[in-house]
C-alpha cells in the first residue's frame, strides 16, 4: 500500500453516533420500532462491524456533517448484507429476496420531495433516512447514477444466492465482474464526491484515462475484502463466490498458494491505480486542456480515492467482522 491511512477528526463523534443511529432505524433491538425489524440482536456483533472506524479511515478529509453521512451508508450497507443473509440466503428465497430488492428501489426517487412507501423493515427505514440526505443539492446525473449504483450493489446479492444454490464456482473475469456489484464498488466514486466536495472534472470524466483509473479503484477494494472475509464467506455463509475460491478452482492449487496468487492479482490493480494516478492522468490533463481549477479538483479527488484505498486496508486488518 503506497498510501498513508489517516483518520478523520471526527471519529469520536461517529463512535457516539453509530449505535443511536442503527436503534433509531430500528436495525437494533429497543428503539422505536417493533424488535422482530431489529437485525442485531446482539450488540457486539454490530459494533465489531467498526463502522465508525471503516468511514473515519475511508474518508479521514471529511467534514462532520458528510463524515456522518458517509458513516450512516456505512452502517445501511451492512444491514442489506446481514439481513439479506439472514431473510433469504439462508432460506434460498430467492423470490422473496427478489421482492425485497424490487421494494428498495422505491426508497431511491430523483426528486427528494417524492412520496416514498411506508418501511416495514429496518432496511427499508434506513434507506428511506439516507436516500434524502444522499441526493440533496445534487445534479440530476449523480442521482441517476447513485440510484443505479445501489440498485446493482441489491441486485447482485441476488445473482451471488443463485450461484450458491447451484455450487458453481465462476471463472475469474465473469467473477470480477460480479463481485465489483456485489461489494457495491460503483458507489464508491460517489462516497469519493461526498467526503471531498469534489467531484472528477466534466472535462475529463469520460476518458480511457479515468476508466482505468476507476477500475482499478473498485477492483482493489473489493477483492481485497475477498482475502480477508474467505473464512467467513466460504466455510461459515458456505459461499460459491470469492477470489480465493475462484483461483483455487482454476489452478487447482492447495488454499494457501491460491491466496497467495490472489494477492498478487490484487497488488496489481493497486498498481495500475497508482501508475495511473502518476503518469497517466497528467498526460490526459493536458491533452484535453484542464484549467487550474479543473487540475486542482482532480487532485483533490484522486487524494481521496487514495485515501479510501489505504483506508479500508487499514481497516480490514483492525476490524473484529473478519
Amino acid at each position: 500500500m503506497p498510501f498513508q491511512a489517516r483518520v478523520n477528526p471526527h471519529l469520536d463523534t461517529l463512535l457516539q453516533r453509530s449505535e443511536s443511529w442503527a436503534r433509531a432505524m430500528g436495525m437494533l433491538s429497543g428503539g422505536a420500532h417493533p424488535d422482530h425489524w431489529a437485525i442485531w440482536d446482539d450488540l457486539p456483533v454490530f459494533h465489531k462491524i467498526a463502522a465508525p472506524e471503516l468511514a473515519a479511515y475511508c474518508w479521514p478529509v471529511a467534514p462532520p456533517h458528510e463524515a456522518a453521512l458517509l458513516h450512516d451508508t456505512m452502517v445501511w450497507y451492512f444491514a442489506f448484507d446481514d439481513h439479506f443473509q439472514c431473510q433469504y440466503k439462508v432460506l434460498r428465497d430467492i423470490d422473496g429476496a427478489r421482492e425485497h430488492v424490487e421494494r428498495l428501489t422505491a426508497f431511491m426517487p430523483l426528486t427528494p420531495d417524492a412520496p416514498v412507501p411506508s418501511p416495514r423493515n429496518a432496511v427499508e427505514e434506513g434507506l428511506a433516512d439516507l436516500w434524502p440526505r444522499l441526493i440533496e443539492s445534487r445534479p440530476a446525473r449523480w442521482r441517476r447514477g447513485w440510484k443505479d449504483a445501489i440498485t446493482l450493489f441489491c441486485a447482485g446479492a441476488i445473482e451471488e444466492m443463485v450461484h450458491l444454490s447451484t455450487g458453481r464456482v465462476l471463472d475469474l473475469v465473469e467473477y470480477i465482474q460480479l463481485r465489483r456489484e456485489t461489494f457495491g464498488s460503483y458507489t464508491a466514486a460517489f462516497y469519493v464526491d461526498i467526503s471531498t466536495g469534489v467531484m472528477i472534472p466534466e472535462k475529463i470524466r469520460d476518458s480511457r484515462e479515468i476508466q482505468v483509473l476507476l477500475d482499478a479503484f473498485m477492483d482493489y477494494m473489493a477483492l481485497i475484502n475477498d482475502i480477508f472475509s474467505y473464512e467467513r464467506e466460504i466455510d461459515d455463509e458456505g459461499c460459491a463466490t470469492n477470489l480465493v475460491l475462484s483461483v483455487q478452482n482454476l489452478l487447482g492449487v492447495p488454499l494457501p498458494q491460491a491466496v497467495s496468487v490472489a494477492n498478487d492479482l490484487v497488488s496489481a490493480r493497486l498498481r495500475q491505480f497508482a501508475y495511473t494516478m502518476d503518469v497517466e492522468l497528467p498526460e490526459a490533463a493536458a491533452r484535453l486542456d484542464l484549467n487550474d481549477a479543473e487540475r486542482t479538483g482532480l487532485a483533490v479527488w484522486v487524494e481521496g480515492a487514495s485515501d479510501y484505498l489505504s483506508g479500508i486496508l487499514a481497516w480490514h486488518i483492525k476490524a473484529a467482522r473478519y
